[in-house]
Parts: structure tokens; sequence; C-alpha cells
């Protein structure tokens, strides 16, 4: 299951030598009342990716050197391994294996990270460039709670190599510390598979049980959230819902975690990720890796955008509790599966001006669903937005109102 990592806060640190063996020492040996012991080991693993059948995840913690884990999808930097601990462990060093024997180098550039109850973060100290070394060994300054750990491979051009995982840990006694995920601002979260920008709300850190809804935004086809280069930034103005959390007022304001993934792979241009299989897998990953209502999670975008919220959300209409599909280009009357909308939630946006996506699209759909559906009305209303185009007059004006978050956080999967 795909993974992801946040980097707008996080400067990775070079590990320098040229042996096989190096350690990391990071503060002195920790001393407590148990030993610690590999808790990683034996405990369930999963991958985005894997070479083949003979290296999953699962060979990455099975305590055999001579078994591994190896990645797919070596063009695209962000692979990662991560290892459910079943429980909440204080870690107080971890230890690496890579490579594969004298044709398969080790990992240059890698993290670990730890889940802390409400995101993923990198553990202090372990983010490293350029290294060389078969063996590494992070001896942790302060131990740090983790009830999963993931290594992330930062490397392109070759596949992954870990063959062993172990993190050297106690189980944790004393309370959690509070989140310290990045609460409040949006940041790029850099995967093969789906580069994104990401708002976690303001107050996400003040509770561990408190869950939030989600919204899944798409951008046009030729727009951006990220930067084209390598998406380790969110684009100065990215286009979508994501440009609305350039507002100070609406980012401190907003109750909804949002993930606005990049359409383009690094360079700007190459495959499109507005891919069926991808956006579902963006999906669970949201769902697994941040505290996500699971009753409220809805999926917008504009122009190309909003035709896959169209499509997408007529193939799956049991995933999302409300569709919010703006300027989109395509004649959504002429789906053939459009009445599996028929209970969903929608509330189309046009600009009234726009002749490549006018008003009367959205209209000619919700007459359908009104009529043709077997409903006695369905749940699609729609708006004109005058005096616009297929521009930013359009989707940036509906984003910004506060009756659509108003509306769109009150529609439940459980009232359907």
């Amino acid at each position: 299951m795909v993974r992801r990592q946040v980097w707008g806060a996080l400067a990775l640190m070079g590990l320098a030598g040229c042996g096989v063996d190096t350690e990391v020492a990071l503060g002195e040996q920790h001393q407590g009342l148990e030993t610690p012991t590999n808790v990683a080991l034996n405990k369930p693993a999963t991958s985005y990716s894997q070479y083949d059948a003979s290296h999953p995840a699962s060979r990455a913690v099975d305590g055999n050197t001579s078994t591994g884990w190896a990645s797919g999808y070596a063009s695209y930097a962000g692979q990662s391994l991560s290892v459910d601990l079943q429980g909440a462990f204080d870690v107080s060093s971890l230890q690496l294996v890579l490579s594969w024997g004298d044709s398969s180098p080790a990992a240059k550039a890698f993290e670990i990270q730890a889940w802390n109850g409400g995101c993923w973060q990198t553990v202090p100290g372990t983010a490293v460039t350029n290294n060389t070394s078969v063996n590494v060994t992070f001896t942790l300054a302060s131990t740090v709670r983790a009830e999963k750990l993931r290594f992330v491979c930062l490397d392109t051009g070759g596949n992954c190599w870990l063959r062993e995982l172990r993190a050297m840990a106690v189980p944790a006694t004393a309370p959690a510390p509070a989140l310290s995920c990045p609460a409040g601002i949006q940041t790029a979260v850099r995967h093969p598979a789906h580069a994104y920008a990401l708002f976690l709300p303001k107050d996400y850190n003040l509770s561990r049980t408190q869950r939030w809804p989600l919204i899944i935004a798409l951008h046009g086809i030729g727009g951006y959230t990220l930067n084209t280069n390598d998406h380790t930034q969110v684009a100065a103005s990215p286009e979508g819902l994501a440009n609305q959390f350039l507002n100070s007022n609406f980012r401190d304001t907003f109750q909804g975690i949002v993930v606005s993934p990049n359409y383009h792979k690094p360079g700007g241009t190459g495959s499109a990720w507005f891919q069926a299989p991808t956006i579902a897998a963006l999906l669970q990953s949201m769902k697994e890796d941040y505290l996500v209502d699971l009753d409220r999670v809805y999926l917008t975008g504009l122009s190309g955008g909003g035709n896959f919220t169209w499509e997408f959300g007529a193939a799956n209409p049991g995933l999302f509790s409300g569709l919010v599909p703006i300027a989109a280009t395509n004649t959504p009357v002429n789906m053939t599966n459009l009445c599996n909308l028929a209970t969903m939630p929608i509330w189309a946006f046009n600009g009234a001006l726009d002749g490549s996506a006018g008003p009367d699209t959205s209209t000619a759909a919700k007459t359908k669903l009104d009529t043709q559906c077997s409903v006695a009305a369905s749940a699609m209303q729609t708006t004109a937005i005058p005096n616009a185009g297929h521009s930013g007059a359009t989707w940036d004006t509906a984003y910004a109102m506060p009756s659509l978050y108003t509306w769109l956080f009150n529609q439940r999967l459980s009232n359907r």
C-alpha cells in the first residue's frame, strides 16, 4: 500500500563513509530496566512495490540477512517499506542491512520514519545522503515513540534493497507525547505513485481521537499543485483548492484534511497520475496514515479533474460522501453509469460564460438524475458563477465559498 513522507520542514543529513559498516552515534546508549529487543522481528510488513515474488516486504524483518525486500518502480524516489510494530514502543536504536551483493549497491539516500499516532515523521538523525555502507546503525539521542516504522528509499535509477530492518526498543509505558504533525500549513509530500500537497487542520495535533473529514482535490490537466522539478515544494500558485491555503484566514478556519495530488510526474510532463488505481490507492493511504473520519470523505476537481470526479465517483459511489465537480469539460449526462450517483450529494459549479464547460452540462446531468434514475429527486444541486469563464474566476470563486464546506461536511456516508 502506498505510503508517504512530508518534506517541507525536513532537512536531509549527509552520511559519509566508504567502509562496509557505519554507525551514526547520536547520543549515549539508553539505559533502562528492560533490555531493548528487536521489536520489528517478524512483524507485519508492507511496501508499495516489490521487485518480484521472491523479495516481499516480509523478508526485511525475518531475521535472516540472506533474504530481503527489493522495490520496483525504480525511476522515482520514495519507495518505502513499513512495519507495524503492533503496539507502542520506545525505540533507542535502528539497524539497517542494505544492498544485495556486488551487483546491487547500498541505497545512497534514505530515511526512517515513525508513525506517532497522527502522521509519519522522520526519526531525528536518520535522513541520509551519500551513503556507501551496507550496515548502518542509528543510536538515537532520545528514544522515539513509534507504533509503526517505515524505511523510505530516496534513490532513483535502480531498485532499493533492504535485507533487514531492526528496531531495538522496549514497550512504551509513559503516556504518548503530544502530536507534532505539520498542522495549519500546506506541505509537499513526494511519492513515486502520487505526489501531493497536504493540509492538516490547525487543531489537528490537539487530539489523537478526533477524526477529520477528508477532501481529495484534483486540479486541471494543465495545472499543478507542486513544483515541477522534484515535487519537494508546493507550487507558488497551486491550482484548485490548494490555492485557497495561501490565505491565512482560510488556513486557520478550515476544518478538514485536504490532499491535492499533482497530475504530472516530476519534470512537469510524462504520464498522469489521475488514474483510477492511483487515486484509489491514495484514498486508502490517507485513511491509514491520517486521522480521517471514514464517514466524511469527498472528491472534487476542476476542468479535467472535474471530469475525473464525475467518472471516478460514478464508478465508486460507495467510497465518497459527496462530490464537487467544477467546470467539467465532458458531458456527464452521457455517462452510462450516471444513475449510480442518484443518491450521491453533488454540488456542481460552472462558469456562466464558460464555452467549454457551460452550466447546461450540469443541469442536464441533474435532470437525468431527477427523472431517469428511479429516485423521487436526486441529491444534486448546481451553481453558475456569474461573468466567469473556464478559469480561476469559476473554480477559485467556488472553492472560496464558506457555504460549500458547511454543506459538504454535513454529508455522510451513513446518511445515504
